[in-house]
C-alpha cells in the first residue's frame, strides 16, 4: 500500500480528467478542500510533536472534522453527477495476492517486491504456489555495497585496473546477492523462468540482471557468462513502481483514433562528438554516431516512421506521439537528482522535461527511451526514483524501457537492434530484452563483456508480446499465407 501513493494518485486523476466531462468549479472546489485538509494535519501534527497546545489542537480537530465531512459529501455528490469521474479517481483499490495470481503471475513467473522503511527491510516473494516475507538485514557496509556495485556498472572498464575490478565485482556482486535474492530464491521451482522485480530505495538503481546465482570461482579474468553465473541466464527479468500499478488497465484514451505501429526520433546536434555516451556533460550535446543508424535499422524490422537529424524537432514529438503504439527517442537525456521536475529529453531544437510529460496523453503500449539515464533521477523516500521513464508511465503509456546509466552509444545501437528483433519475432517484452543481451553477451569479446555494456536498460511495466494489425510482426503471417497459397495453387494444377 505504500508504493508509489503520489504516481497512482496522479496516474487516477489523469485518467479521470481525460475521460470525464466535470465542471471547472467542482474541480476547483475539491482541490481546495484537499489543501485545506492537508493543512490542517499538518499543523495537528506538529503540535503533537511539540506535546502543547492542546486546545488549540482540539479547535483545529474540530476544523479538520468538519472539512473531512465536507468532503465526503462533495464526493458522494460526484458519485451521482460524475459518476465516470468518481470511479476513474476515487474507486481504486489496492492489488492484492489474488489479483496478482489471476493477472500477472502464472507458473512460470515470480514476483519479488523489496520494502526498504526507516527500521525494518522486507522482501516479499509470490508465487502461484506460496506468498513469503522475508526479513533484510541492512547495515550501512551493505548499503555502501550497492552504492559500489552501481558506480562500477555504471563505468566502462579501464584496461589498468580490469583484472582488479573482476575480483572485486565478484565480492561485491555476491555479497548483494546472497542479501537479496538467496531466501526468495528457495520458493522458486524449476520451472519458473520470469520475474518481476519491484525495487525501493537504492535497489532501483542496479540492474538485477546482473546479480549471481552463484558464488565465481576465483581467479575471475573477464565477465562473460563463463565466469559469472548472472541471474540474467535464467531468468527473463521486468521492474515495475508497484504491485498496484502492475495490475491497473492501461487502456487507450483515445479508443476511436486508429493507431500507427511505430514511430522514432533521432536528432543530430551541433557539438563535435566529445564522448562515446548519450549523456549530457556540462550542458554540452555531442555528435551521436549511432542513434539515426540505430532507427534506420529498426524501422526496417517495424515498418512505421521516424525523423532524423534536425527533422526530430520537439514540434514534431508533440505533433505525432499520441498517434502511434510504439515511441522510440534515440537521443540525450539528462536527470536531475535535486529537482526530478528538471530531467529532461533532448530533440534537435529544444528539450521535453518531466513536467512537460504531464500534460501529455499518450496511446502508446510501449516507450523505449534509448538515451542516458532515463531511469535515474531524484531518489524520493517512499516513492524511490522519480525518472523520465516514470513520467512516460504518467502519461499513460503501460510499459518502458529505461537507462540506469550513461550509456555507450554504439553498442546501444546494437542492443536495440536485438531487442526489436525479439518483439518482431511477437516475443514477450521481458523475454526480447533477456534475448537481447544475451546475444550481446555471445559475441562479445573481453572488454565489452562487461556490464556496463548490455545491463544498463531494463524493462519496466506489463511485459505483453506486441501485437499489430499491421507492420512489424504482420509480414511473417502475410509470407505464411503466401507459401500456404502458392501449395494449393500446385496441388490443383497437378491433378486437376
Amino acid at each position: 500500500q505504500n508504493k508509489s501513493i503520489l504516481l497512482l494518485e496522479a496516474l487516477r486523476e489523469s485518467n479521470a480528467l481525460s475521460k470525464a466531462d466535470i465542471l471547472a468549479e467542482d474541480l476547483e472546489r475539491e482541490r481546495q478542500l484537499q489543501i485545506d485538509i492537508a493543512f490542517y494535519q499538518k499543523k495537528i501534527a506538529r503540535l503533537k510533536q511539540k506535546k502543547k497546545e492542546k486546545e488549540k489542537q482540539k479547535i483545529w480537530g474540530n476544523k479538520l472534522f468538519e472539512l473531512k465531512q465536507e468532503y465526503q459529501a462533495l464526493i458522494s455528490d460526484f458519485e451521482t453527477r460524475y459518476p465516470d469521474y468518481y470511479f476513474l479517481k476515487h474507486q481504486f483499490q489496492i492489488a492484492s495476492v489474488a489479483d496478482l495470481r489471476e493477472k500477472i503471475i502464472d507458473d512460470q513467473t515470480a514476483l519479488f517486491e523489496y520494502f526498504v522503511g526507516q527500521e525494518r527491510k522486507y522482501i516479499f516473494c509470490i508465487t502461484q504456489q506460496s506468498i513469503q516475507v522475508f526479513p533484510v538485514e541492512w547495515s550501512s557496509d551493505f548499503k555502501k555495497a550497492i552504492l559500489d556495485l552501481q558506480q562500477f556498472l555504471a563505468n566502462p572498464p579501464n584496461n589498468k585496473t580490469f583484472n582488479a575490478s573482476c575480483q572485486n565485482f565478484a565480492k561485491t556482486a555476491w555479497k548483494i546477492s546472497q542479501t537479496l535474492l538467496q531466501k526468495p530464491l528457495t520458493q522458486v521451482s524449476e520451472k519458473i523462468n520470469t520475474l518481476i522485480i519491484i525495487p525501493d530505495d537504492l535497489l532501483a538503481l542496479v540492474p538485477f540482471e546482473t546479480l549471481l546465482l552463484q558464488e565465481a570461482k576465483a581467479p575471475v579474468k573477464d565477465f562473460s557468462p563463463n565466469s559469472f553465473s548472472y541471474l540474467l541466464e535464467r531468468f527473463a527479468i521486468s521492474y515495475n513502481f508497484s504491485a498496484t500499478l502492475l495490475c491497473k488497465p492501461f487502456s487507450s484514451k483515445s479508443k476511436t483514433k486508429k493507431l500507427k505501429p511505430f514511430i522514432a526520433w533521432a536528432p543530430s546536434f551541433d557539438n563535435e562528438k566529445s564522448l562515446a555516451q548519450r549523456s549530457c556533460e556540462n550542458d554540452v550535446l555531442s555528435t551521436l554516431d549511432c542513434n539515426q543508424q540505430e532507427v534506420k535499422a529498426i524501422k526496417e524490422l517495424m515498418g512505421g516512421d521516424f525523423y532524423l537529424g534536425q527533422a526530430a524537432d520537439k514540434r514534431s514529438f508533440l505533433k505525432e506521439v499520441e498517434n502511434y503504439r510504439v515511441v522510440h527517442l534515440a537521443t540525450h537525456a539528462c536527470s536531475s537528482v535535486e529537482d526530478f521536475t528538471e530531467s529532461k529529453i533532448f530533440f534537435a531544437d529544444d528539450f521535453l522535461s518531466y513536467r512537460d510529460l504531464q500534460s501529455l496523453n499518450l496511446n502508446a503500449d510501449l516507450a523505449v527511451l534509448s538515451a542516458c539515464n532515463t531511469g535515474s533521477g531524484e531518489l524520493i523516500k517512499g516513492e524511490g526514483i522519480m525518472s523520465l521513464s516514470r513520467g512516460f508511465v504518467l502519461a499513460g503509456c503501460p510499459s518502458t524501457v529505461m537507462s540506469l546509466w550513461s550509456v555507450d552509444d554504439c553498442t546501444t545501437a546494437q542492443l536495440m537492434q536485438d531487442y526489436y528483433e525479439g518483439l518482431e519475432e511477437g516475443l514477450p517484452k521481458d523475454r526480447a530484452m533477456q534475448k537481447a543481451k544475451k546475444s550481446h553477451l555471445s559475441r562479445a569479446d573481453k572488454v565489452f563483456a562487461h556490464p556496463y555494456y548490455w545491463a544498463g536498460f531494463v524493462q519496466t511495466g506489463n511485459t505483453f508480446p506486441l501485437l499489430f494489425d499491421g507492420g512489424g510482426t504482420w509480414y511473417y503471417y502475410l509470407g505464411v499465407l503466401l507459401i500456404l497459397g502458392l501449395f494449393f495453387y500446385g496441388v490443383k494444377q497437378k491433378y486437376l
